[in-house]
């Protein structure tokens, strides 16, 4: 059964079955075009929404699936590499066949006097490259997308999902 019509079982259930103390049905809307879309995504972010949901009127799927995207207010900002983090990650070799290789974890950055690593946004070839040759990584600059700043669990100011976006290997022109 297509999304639109569980939502109208829901909305049905709802008005006779919930405790609207405790359970509501969240606001649905169909999105028609660009335009509404970036209406709908300026209203979640001046009502301080983590973000939208944006779905296609198809059947349930209990698992993870392109068919549902979420929409969520994201900052670029840059920042210099101050270290890496290394680790062993389970990667194809040439043959195709999974092996341990040694490779870089996360960048670290300087986020108002902090470390913070920024470990997505890297490709395999890249964290094995910058894990052999950190040098070529230490001081340059990167540009970092994020969702929020947020503060870690001792309390140090920090960032919310950072990921890589741009290496600056030879030099930022501003």
């Amino acid at each position: 059964m297509a999304f639109s019509k569980r939502l109208l079982s829901l909305l049905n259930l709802n008005e006779f079955y919930f405790d609207k103390e405790y359970m509501s049905v969240l606001f649905q809307a169909p999105v028609v075009n660009q335009k509404h879309f970036e209406i709908l995504r300026e209203t979640a972010n001046q009502s301080g929404w983590e973000g939208i949901v944006i779905r296609k009127d198809i059947p349930y799927q209990g698992k993870r699936s392109k068919d549902m995207l979420k929409v969520k207010k994201f900052h670029d900002a840059e920042f210099e590499v101050v270290s890496i983090e290394e680790t062993v990650k389970g990667m194809l070799n040439e043959k195709g066949i999974m092996q341990d290789q040694k490779c870089m974890k996360r960048a670290n950055i300087m986020f108002k006097g902090y470390k913070v690593g920024v470990g997505s946004g890297w490709s395999d070839e890249e964290r094995v490259r910058y894990y052999n040759h950190p040098e070529t990584l230490i001081g340059k600059t990167i540009t970092v997308r994020y969702h929020d700043e947020s503060v870690n669990d001792k309390g140090e100011p920090s960032l919310e999902f950072p990921t890589l976006k741009c290496i600056y290997e030879n030099g930022r022109d501003v």
